[in-house]
């Protein structure tokens, strides 16, 4: 269990407790719906390739690797589909649902290795919400550092590989804390917490390592990484209440950004 899991848990039981103090409180009925849209793009201009190796083309929404000169060699791709930048409802309480998608066209590539770095543009906004953060609709736009190793398509493997590939492609997001996290906003009266997670065992071909923020792509195989929100109601304790939560929070560590809930998937036969 990763140290933001055993975060999480414990601040659920906290807020559960205060729920029972507090003996009660008036919320919306479950399911009230709302409309998010999950805004992705790549920063073309800012793709740059490390080492050897050349993009064949770059756009905002896919990224084509690598031009050798000959057209007959495979390429890669790294492209945002739907549901990214479409409108998707989200009903509170109900459950997760997918609202961005990026697939990684894995194929095998004429070249030893080849890396590359883009800026990924991320902004997500919800009808109806005003968010505690910005007080708008709207989450601030981030910019996601995107840091890509095609590894060497031959044995040895570079550790950890834990898809088992020849061998498993590596993306690295030191900063997607920022993204899988939840937002706490306001609509008609009642406050609602949305949380975000990366869910990996939805693409088959593709593993989350919580902890360096790593996603690995299976050689030879079409990858997907998927985004999912899901929006639930949230306690409003009453003063007293407060009080006895503030004492048992505070023992959380970094108990003032309530933190992500990551989950990780392995490629199935």
């Amino acid at each position: 269990m990763t140290t933001s899991t055993v975060r999480n848990t414990l601040l659920a039981a906290s807020l559960m407790a205060g729920g029972l103090i507090m003996g009660g409180v008036a919320h919306a009925t479950p399911g009230t719906l709302f409309t998010g849209n999950n805004s992705l793009a790549f920063d073309p201009d800012s793709a740059t390739v490390l080492g050897g190796g050349s993009f064949v083309d770059v756009s905002s929404t896919e990224l084509e690797w690598v031009d050798t000169g000959d057209p007959t060699d495979n390429h890669s791709f790294l492209t945002i589909i739907p549901p990214s930048n479409t409108d998707v409802a989200i009903s509170s309480d109900l459950g997760a649902e997918e609202v961005a998608r990026i697939r990684h066209t894995n194929n095998i590539i004429p070249v030893g290795s080849f890396a590359f770095t883009v800026d990924l543009l991320d902004q997500f906004t919800l009808s109806g919400a005003t968010f505690a953060l910005t007080g708008t609709n709207q989450l601030p736009e981030l910019i996601l550092d995107v840091n890509f190793t095609e590894t060497p398509n031959d044995l040895p493997c570079p550790a950890p590989n834990p898809l088992g590939s020849t061998c498993d492609d590596i993306f690295q997001i030191g900063n997607l804390d920022l993204v899988i996290d939840s937002f706490l906003f306001t609509a008609n009266g009642e406050q609602f917490l949305l949380t975000f997670d990366v869910d990996a065992s939805a693409g088959e071909g593709t593993f989350f390592d919580d902890a360096g923020n790593i996603i690995y792509t299976a050689e030879n195989f079409v990858s997907e990484i998927v985004i999912t929100a899901r929006i639930d109601q949230a306690e409003v304790p009453e003063p007293g209440t407060l009080a006895l939560l503030g004492i048992g929070l505070a023992a959380l560590p970094g108990a003032g950004m309530w933190r992500k809930a990551k989950k990780a998937g392995m490629k199935t036969a």
